[in-house]
Parts: structure tokens; C-alpha cells; sequence
């Protein structure tokens, strides 16, 4: 009897790992046009499903595409928690990527003994995960330059995959 209580276990174990894989198979992820010069630095999955893309653009600059499987993440939350001591926070106009809630926001950043930056981030939630968005650029490049690069990113953005996701077409 405790063999077939520990194999009923191991079974039902089995069929929620593989529920839970099948979900991070099916979850949405976030297209956005990248500049030409962008080249892939970090490509990371985890088990959970989670994932971050990192690519390099010219002149120091970098855009990150991550991917929580919860849905709890915000922005205010984002910004505190990855960039403490951001100044100017700018609301982006915007309310919806492919379909899905987003919010974004451009943002100041001047890290210790380092050069000021100039912070772009995107959320958008979809189908009970946080896709990121994070441009992260030197401000030497200047403002006007980076939020026009910014600007064209989000209006290409899009989202693949999920139930909330509609289609595109």
C-alpha cells in the first residue's frame, strides 16, 4: 500500500512539473524591432520559465527583454527595486501592447562613479506574466537621440504568444 501512495505521489508530482511546462512553453513573450547594430550578449531560461535576452547596441547602450511568470511585478516596483535614486520619471503614453495592459516609463539615473544613464522601461502583462522592456542608455548620446530610439522600439513592440495576446494580423 505505501508503494502505490508513493508512486500515486511521484505521478501526481510528474503531472504538475509537467503542467507547469507546458504553460512556460505556451507564455508570451515580447517582440520589439531592435536597431540594427543590436547583438545578442545573454540569452538566459530558467526552470521556472522565466528568461532574460540582453543585447549590446553601439555607444554603451543596451536593451534587456525579460520575462516573469507571476504577475504581481510594477512598475514603481521596478524602478525602486533596479534603479534606486532614479530622477525625472516620465510617464510614457501608453496603455496597451499586442492587446495586453502595458506602462512604461523614461527615467534619469546617475549611479555612483559611473556615467549618468538614461532609462527606458516597458511592463506589459500578459496572461499572468511581466514582460520587460529596459533600455539603457549613456546619457552622453543625448536625450533627444535616446528617446526618439526608445520612442521607435515601443511603437514596434508586440506580444507572441499567451491567451491574453490577440492575434496580430
Amino acid at each position: 500500500m505505501k508503494k502505490i501512495w508513493i508512486v500515486g505521489l511521484l505521478t501526481l508530482a510528474l503531472l504538475l512539473a509537467g503542467a507547469a511546462f507546458a504553460d512556460q512553453e505556451d507564455a508570451p513573450v515580447l517582440l520589439v524591432q531592435l536597431p540594427e547594430d543590436a547583438q545578442m550578449v545573454e540569452n538566459v531560461a530558467f526552470d521556472d520559465g522565466d528568461f532574460i535576452q540582453t543585447y549590446q547596441l553601439s555607444g554603451g547602450a543596451y536593451v534587456q527583454l525579460l520575462r516573469y511568470m507571476q504577475s504581481d511585478v510594477t512598475i514603481d516596483g521596478l524602478v525602486a527595486g533596479d534603479w534606486p535614486g532614479a530622477t525625472n520619471v516620465q510617464a510614457l503614453d501608453l496603455k496597451t501592447v499586442g492587446g495586453c495592459a502595458a506602462q512604461g516609463v523614461l527615467m534619469n539615473v546617475a549611479p555612483e562613479d559611473d556615467e549618468a544613464l538614461r532609462v527606458a522601461l516597458v511592463l506589459v502583462s500578459a496572461d499572468h506574466c511581466a514582460l520587460v522592456y529596459q533600455a539603457v542608455y549613456p546619457q552622453r548620446l543625448g536625450t533627444d537621440q535616446i528617446d526618439d530610439a526608445v520612442q521607435h522600439m515601443v511603437d514596434s513592440m508586440d506580444v507572441l504568444g499567451g491567451a491574453s495576446a490577440q492575434d496580430v494580423g
